[in-house]
This record gives structure tokens, sequence and C-alpha cells, in this order.
């Protein structure tokens, strides 16, 4: 009988350890062997898990991952009930790793592939370590419960991308051309010579049909002809010609000044030639329900996951880059499902959300309430205002309310790029990484923003490159949006001057319009001369205005003398032409934003046959 019973007891034992070795031997984690050649190039798979076991020294090898590759292609599948956490970090902001993988579920009992996304910021090459952890929970029977930890490593490598190179940074190879260099020269040798014949013909034309000496010629007053007007002019549209002429003053007059006279003609409302249907409107602050928009914008804070290096500082905030988590609304199909560990399958909700990236502006605990309460105001100025795609507007409010207690509030924009354009635009002169037609599509987008304030009958006072985010949603083509005045305000402290006319408040002055530094007017027309100056900073890549005058002296140079800035090097005299409109003194002679953004257009069609 106690044979009997041993021999009972070591069955059950060997079938109870059947059961947790079927159960631990069902999962498989995995990189296939098309994929491990598609991306390393090697006719291998790569197993971190195999039949439940965990290659622990596989998995300490980190995965490399290079400049040309942006995903990862795991394989998995289990035939027991195994849950699993799942978490992706870096250590650096340099790669942001995305999953489309939910943080929490069950391992698909069918063979799947989930997909790890590698964004390489672009503004600066490197390489960062990526780290991928799953805690696989396998239930065995009865209270019994098995966890496998698996910690797999990734190393991204990252090149600057150029906004003229591709993904790699590596300036695309010239189209090989058909014609030999000696082919080429003999061609235009022999459009030289035809261009110098017709050059001849044309001067023996025209002298044979000139007036004789003596002769006068009654069709120009006291026989003095107009001076001839450049190629450049001619073919330039017309409403670029009447602002032309202004090309070389280094100060805005109403009237040509007199023969020997001073160019630093004291400012007067005068057109200068130039006028515009322009139906110009004045500030109005809107109200805003703070309550009511910090309901409907506020997020957890656990739902923002910040990054761990700062983009800027500032004197009460500063710039982060982080991780919003989402709800999804298309659910994976194998993760719309989940055991409930009683053998049932239950459908439930979607829970767990994908991750978007979010720029973050974050504020000091010392920063005081009347200040917070106008970046928050400045904030939310457009907050509901219906969607433009050159409109950034905050998407969430992040704080927690613990008690009487409310944190400080995360203010978050949807965000994928470069960040700040001021800040992109320095980096970008340095490396001289911009093109013409580069900078003239991000003005164009600039002054589509405005454009959409305006019909709206909203003015912003305060545009600059400081409060507009540039990306780069498709290669080679940058994209601008304009954000609200809070965005870096405090971030650039040297751009918001108090003049000495007792005159305390902080304002943005070399971007002010002359008759919003001496009445403190804000209206359409002043948005335009701060647009214009905008557009100057894109084409001197991130230059700040008038930097050699000193600011005793810039209330009277801005408002008196009518200082505007220099013509930047590489901008072509029709876009300087355009910048001249929008610096008229009389604010009803400035265009309209509909009108400035039709001719950048209008300029773009242009440049493009010649560029």
């Amino acid at each position: 009988m106690l044979c009997g019973c041993s021999m009972l007891s070591l069955f059950y034992v060997l079938l109870f350890g059947n059961i947790i070795h079927h159960a631990s031997s069902s999962l498989d984690l995995y990189i296939s062997r098309e994929e491990m050649n598609r991306t390393l190039g090697v006719l291998a798979d790569i197993k971190y898990v195999e039949d439940g076991k965990y290659d622990k020294p596989t998995a300490a090898y980190p995965y490399r991952v290079s400049d040309q590759i942006d995903t990862i292609t795991f394989s998995w599948v289990s035939h027991a009930q195994v849950h699993y956490t799942m978490d992706i970090i870096s250590n650096d902001p340099l790669v942001l790793p995305i999953a489309n993988l939910r943080r929490e579920g069950y391992v698909p009992t069918k063979l799947q592939e989930f997909t790890i996304e590698y964004r390489c910021s672009g503004h600066r090459s490197g390489q960062s370590m990526v780290e991928l952890t799953f805690n696989f929970t396998i239930k065995t029977g009865g209270d019994f419960i098995e966890e496998i930890p698996v910690k797999l490593k990734q190393e991204k490598i990252c090149a600057f991308r150029d906004a003229r190179k591709g993904p790699a940074g590596v300036i695309a190879p010239p189209a090989e051309s058909s014609f030999s260099v000696e082919t080429v020269f003999r061609v235009i040798i022999i459009i030289a010579v035809i261009f110098l014949l017709i050059i001849a013909v044309g001067l023996l034309f025209y002298l044979k049909r000139s007036p004789k000496k003596g002769q006068t010629n009654n069709s120009h007053n006291g026989g003095i002809e107009d001076p001839p007007v450049s190629h450049f002019t001619r073919r330039m549209p017309m409403s670029f010609r009447s602002a032309s002429r202004h090309l070389s003053r280094p100060f805005l007059t109403s009237t040509p000044a007199p023969k020997g006279g001073d160019s630093d003609a004291p400012c007067s409302s005068g057109t200068s030639g130039i006028s515009s249907a322009n139906s110009m409107f004045e500030y109005k602050e809107r109200p805003v329900n703070m309550q009511k928009a910090l309901q409907k914008l506020h997020v957890v804070r656990d739902e923002i996951r910040l990054l761990p290096s700062t983009d800027i500082q500032g004197n009460f905030g500063e710039i982060r880059m982080a991780m919003m988590r989402e709800l999804d609304e298309n659910p994976m199909p194998f993760t719309n499902k989940r055991y409930t560990g009683d053998g049932d399958v239950d459908e439930i909700e979607d829970e767990i959300g994908h991750q978007t990236m979010v720029l973050c502006k974050l504020f000091r605990r010392a920063v005081p309430s009347s200040i917070l309460n106008r970046y928050l105001t400045d904030a939310l100025m457009f907050y509901d205002l219906a969607g433009h795609p050159n409109l950034i507007k905050p998407c969430c409010l992040a704080y927690d309310e613990t008690g009487a207690e409310t944190t400080l509030p995360i203010v978050c924009y949807r965000h994928k790029g470069f960040g700040v354009l001021k800040h992109f635009l320095r980096g970008c002169k340095e490396k001289g990484a911009l093109r013409a037609h580069e900078l003239l599509t991000m003005c164009i987008d600039l002054s589509a923003a405005v454009h959409y304030l305006h019909r709206n009958h909203l003015v912003h006072r305060d545009i600059a490159t400081r409060n507009c985010l540039v990306s780069e949603p498709q290669p080679g083509r940058l994209w601008v949006q304009l954000c609200d005045p809070s965005l870096s305000s405090d971030l650039y402290p040297n751009h918001y001057e108090t003049l000495p006319e007792n005159d305390p408040e902080l304002r943005p002055i070399r971007w002010l319009a002359p008759e919003s530094i001496k009445h403190r007017t804000y209206t359409s027309a002043s948005d335009i001369w701060s647009l214009t100056t905008t557009l100057w900073e894109i084409w001197s890549v991130g230059e700040d205005p008038f930097p050699e005058v000193p600011l005793e002296d810039l209330h009277y140079s801005l408002t008196e003398r009518c200082l505007i800035p220099p013509q930047p090097p590489n901008c072509p005299d029709a876009m300087q032409a355009i910048l001249i409109t929008g610096w008229q003194v009389d604010p009803k002679a400035r265009p309209s934003a509909a009108v400035l953004h039709k001719n950048l257009e209008n300029f773009s069609v242009y440049l493009k046959k010649y560029i």
C-alpha cells in the first residue's frame, strides 16, 4: 500500500512538472531570418526567448540599428495564457522609440509581429541605447505563477538630417548628363557667337534709325529719357516693382529725399507709393474661460513622460520634449481580448493607448502667480479656434489635483520636429544647410497662419521666429507653425526690453511697428510689420534685428528715423521688395495678410522657374 501511494505521488509530481514545463515552453520571442537580413544583412534569426527559456547572453548584446533603418520587427507567439507588461526607454533624446504595441496585454496565441520605430531628432548625429523590457507572467494552473523578465537592447545610429540632404545626410548624386564637357563647351561658344551677332545687327539698326545730330526727340520732356530698367526688375511681377526703388535706402521716407539731403529723414505717414486694400482692425482681448479651458484640456501628469534633456531654458520655465499616452482609436486585432483567469475570454474596451510626441512648456515653482496667469491666458489665446495646418495650439494641460493643492500645469503641443524655429535657424546658419526655396516655403507657411488669424479678427501682437515651431513631415519639406505668445517670451529675455522713456513694460521692441512703440496700438497692420520682420529673420537665418543699435537709441531710431533691417546677403531683390511693402510707415499702406501671402506665393512660382 505504501508503495502504491509513493508511485501515485510520483505520478502527480511528474504530471505537474510536465504542465509547468509545457506552459513555460510555450513562449517564443525572436527576430526572424528575413528581418535580420533586411536590417543587418545576416541570413539567420535571433531568438531571445525560445520554448519559454530566456537567452540572457544573446539579449545582453545590443542589436545595432543603422542610420538607414528606422524600424525593427519582432515576432512572438504563445500557446498558453501569457500576460505581459512592456516598457521602452532611450538614454538620449536624440532617439524617440515608439512601439505599435500596448504596454500591457496577452501574448497572441497565433504567430504575430510588432514593430519598434526609432525616430531620430535629426539635429545632430550620434548613437543612443534603447532598452525594450518585458515582464511575462505565466499561469500554470492553480496559484502557481512563473515570471520571465526580458530586457532587449538596441543601439540606434542617427545621422544629422540636413534639409538639403537625404535621411542619411548624403547629398544625392547629380543625374548623369548625356553631354560631355567638350560638347557643352562648344554649345556655349556657339550661343555666345550668335548672341554677339544679334547685338551687332541690333546696334546697326539702331544707329540707322537714330535722329541726326542737332535733332531732338519731342516725345520726352527736355530730351531726358527714363533710365533703363534692369533685366531682373522687368521680369518681376507688377506688385514687386513699385517697392524696388527703395531697396538701396536704409530708412523709409514718405517722399524722395532732396538731392544731397539726409537719408535719415523723419518718419511721416506717407504711403511711399504703395497701397493695398487693407481692412485694418484693432486688437481686442478675447475673453478666455480659464476654468472651462483647464477642464477641457486637462490630463493627469502621469500621461506625460518627459525626456531627460532640456531644449531651451528661460527665466520662469523651460522647453522639453515628452511622450504623451493617448487612447487608441483603432486597436490592433490581437489586443482587444484578454483572459479573465477563469478560462473565459471577455471583450474589453481599449485601455492602453499609443504614444505621441509633444513639446512641453514647464514652469518653475518660483514663478509669480500673476506671470503664470498671463502665460496661461496667452497660451489659451486661440485654443478654441478651428484648426489650421500652420497654427499650433495646446493639445493638453497636464497637472494633478491633490486635495486643495494643484501642481503647476505643463502646456503641451503636438510636435514631432526640430522645436523652436529661432533655435533651428541659428543651428542651420552654422552649417549653411538651408536653400532659398526652403526659406521661402517657411515664409509662406507663416504668412498663411497670420492670414488665418486675421480672417478670424485675431491680432497676435508677438509674431517672431521664437514663437514658431518647425518640423519636417517629409524629406526636404520644412513646415512652420505659428504658436501663441507664451511659448518663448521668457526663453529669449534679450528680445524683450524696456524703453527709457518711462516705459517699464517688457516688450519685443525690435519687432514692433512704430505706432505700437509710440502709442501702444496693436492692429492687424502692426501684425504685418512684425510678420515682415519675422520673414527677415528667416531670410537672415536666425539673426536678430538691429543688434548694433543700443537700447538708448532704439526708440528714436525706430519711430523717428524709421530704421528697417538691411537686406540679408542671400535675399533676392524681389523678396526684399515684398519686405519693403510690410515696413511702410503708414499702417494703412501696408498690405493685408492675404495680399502678402499671395505675393509670397507668386514669388515662389517665379523663383521655381530659375532655381
